[in-house]
């Protein structure tokens, strides 16, 4: 019986370039949101909510992924340090959406 998951479906590691490529996304993403919400007070009130939902979709799916790859390579591997510190980064990018997405939903 293996006793350990194959996570390679996801990531081959956290030194997979997807991965890499992946955080690299989910900054641009919340800084995309950010610029976004700033624009929004001018934008078409149709197009500002097919932007808007289509940036969270696309952060939330990007930080969902990672997080879920770095929670499952935390379970399997329990002694492994890196799982934590990569779920720390992620939340503290993601955190940075706190504020775009209150504007947002607060106009929408």
């Amino acid at each position: 019986m293996n006793e350990v998951w194959n996570l390679d479906p996801i990531y081959k590691g956290f030194d997979d370039p997807r991965f890499a490529a992946d955080m690299a996304q989910l900054k641009e993403a919340v800084a995309e949101m950010n610029t976004f919400t700033a624009g929004l007070k001018d934008m078409e009130p149709l197009e500002g909510l097919r932007r808007g939902i289509a940036l969270e979709e696309n952060t939330s799916l990007l930080a969902e992924r990672l997080a879920l790859y770095a929670n499952l390579r935390q379970s399997t591997h329990g002694r492994d340090t890196e799982p934590g510190s990569y779920l720390g980064q992620i939340m503290g990018i993601l955190s940075g959406t706190a504020g775009p997405r209150a504007v947002f939903r607060s106009w929408a």
